[in-house]
């Protein structure tokens, strides 16, 4: 099952999945995203954590070792592995194959890779968790998206834009959605309400540059 990020916020409040699979190169979205993961693991009692990172000489046998040990709090286990590069290697794919086959009871897998290049796509790893986890894609936000991304980031808090002032915050915030996403929450912290005018952007604008 294949969702964006904006979907996982309502997902995530109906059930939490056994595994996902994060992907792509929007930093902004996969920090979101795992943000949103982690804060649904608390709730649904995933209390014992442990984040891997994959590196060249990753010990794929640590993974397993947390998985089998017993939890010090006597929860359910949250396992996040970064795959940064999004290539875990031959080794790697099959240890990850077999964590999928093998799924351990009160388990939440989450795996996070960057942007998946066509050869990545075609890699067994990749194939199996497109079938057995629920796919976030976060791909990169474009400069001809940007417009409309930031109009729907302000939808999702209540506000509207009108079109001066949206072409002055796309110019102001130079494309990048983390300065966007901050622009954002100092209007909010403003307390602006209803429509985001250009007074309102130059004054978030010039609070940010304190």
């Amino acid at each position: 099952m294949k969702l964006s990020s904006s979907e996982l916020i309502n997902h995530l409040s109906e059930k939490v999945h056994s595994i996902y699979f994060l992907s792509g190169s929007e930093d902004l979205l996969i920090i979101e995203s795992l943000d949103e993961l982690r804060k649904a693991a608390a709730l649904n009692d995933y209390i014992d954590k442990a984040t891997f990172t994959v590196t060249g000489r990753f010990k794929w046998g640590a993974v397993d070792d947390s998985l089998k040990s017993q939890s010090l709090f006597g929860g359910k286990k949250y396992i996040e592995i970064q795959i940064p590069n999004s290539r875990p290697g031959k080794q790697g794919s099959e240890a990850i194959v077999k964590l999928i086959e093998n799924l351990y009871e009160d388990t939440l897998l989450v795996f996070v890779a960057g942007k998946l290049e066509k050869d990545i796509k075609q890699a067994k790893w990749v194939k199996e968790l497109q079938k057995k986890a629920i796919s976030i894609e976060c791909p990169k936000v474009y400069p001809r998206q940007f417009r409309g991304w930031l109009t729907n980031r302000l939808t999702r808090h209540g506000l509207g834009i009108d079109r001066d002032a949206l072409e002055m915050f796309v110019l102001l915030t130079e494309g990048n959605l983390i300065v966007a996403k901050q622009s954002i929450e100092r209007l909010l912290m403003m307390e602006v309400t209803g429509k985001v005018t250009m007074e309102n952007i130059s004054q978030c604008v010039a609070d940010g540059a304190h």
